[in-house]
């Protein structure tokens, strides 16, 4: 579990252009994912496919400014 991790501009930015409903979706996946190291299984495919590209961002962050 990290206590924290950097939420980036363009996360707001992609949010943004999704409805309320997978607004929600995405945002508890980016919260729990950088929390927590936790990706839930039941995720919507064009969810799955915007949240692989922050995964890989919020982990080379993690790694980059030594957030563990």
């Amino acid at each position: 579990m990290r206590s924290s991790f950097l939420f980036r501009k363009e996360y707001h930015e992609i949010l943004k252009t999704l409805s309320a409903e997978k607004r929600i979706e995405l945002t508890f996946l980016i919260f729990e994912y950088g929390v927590y190291g936790e990706v839930k299984e039941n995720i919507s495919e064009d969810i799955r496919a915007i949240f692989s590209l922050i995964k890989d961002k919020i982990d080379r962050d993690c790694e980059e400014y030594g957030i563990f």
